[in-house]
């Protein structure tokens, strides 16, 4: 469950002290800590830290199938297979081939403009996977939806196993200025806390002020007002 009301007023009084007060250093020495909302981004190393890569790699994938209009044909089988033999040789004619698959071919709903859709999701999962793992699938004859799954299968996170890298995620965190906004720290703290209400694990308001109360470097907590607000 994303901050209540309560707690963005709260934030938002945090986000304004601690942007001054970073902005008042900042003019004293502007090497000791930085206000940069500018973000930088890379192009991801996919699969080299499996369930957190291809959290992040699997979110990027599906903002690009959808602006293409092919989402789902990773999110279910939209290019059904028979058995060839299945089928009257009188008959094999007037269904599609699969390409690379003498032994199968498509169920009499797929139709041509559904294959180059499907092509069109398998482009997108190809461009932006490594070669190592282009190498061990079979673009031709599978379909986007069992390539994708075939990475989930291999790439992803048990729910348990999630919530345990979450869980340290929320411990580890430190805010460092020199690396991002408030706000910016703040929203990604709030993505966590949403991501594991999703798999079960809901945290209180308390417990959420408690994580970003111990995030924050204890000089900017007794230049703000934070300290005031985690005693009420």
């Amino acid at each position: 469950m994303p901050f209540d009301k309560n707690y963005v007023d709260v934030a938002d009084i945090i986000i304004l002290n601690i942007n001054r007060i970073i902005g008042w250093i900042n003019e004293i020495n502007e090497n000791i800590l930085t206000n940069d909302f500018k973000t930088e981004f890379q192009k991801l190393k996919f699969f080299q830290k499996p369930g957190t890569d291809f959290k992040t790699w699997s979110e990027e994938l599906t903002l690009l199938l959808i602006e293409h209009k092919v989402y789902s044909y990773i999110e279910e089988e939209r290019l059904k297979k028979i058995p060839s033999n299945n089928i009257k040789k009188e008959n094999l004619s007037k269904y599609i081939k699969v390409r690379g698959d003498k032994s199968k071919v498509y169920h009499s709903s797929v139709t041509e403009e559904m294959i180059l859709k499907d092509n069109t999701a398998k482009t997108l999962i190809n461009n932006s996977i490594n070669y190592e793992n282009k190498k061990k699938l079979n673009f031709i004859t599978s379909t986007a939806h069992e390539i994708y799954k075939t990475l989930k299968d291999t790439y992803a996170y048990a729910d348990s196993e999630r919530k345990e890298i979450l869980l340290k995620e929320l411990d580890d965190l430190i805010f460092d200025s020199k690396k991002s906004s408030i706000s910016m720290f703040i929203s990604s703290m709030n993505n966590i806390f949403s991501e594991l209400e999703n798999l079960g694990i809901t945290k209180s308001d308390k417990e959420k002020f408690d994580y970003l109360f111990n995030a924050i470097p204890k000089q900017l907590i007794y230049m703000s007002n934070l300290l005031r607000h985690k005693n009420d």
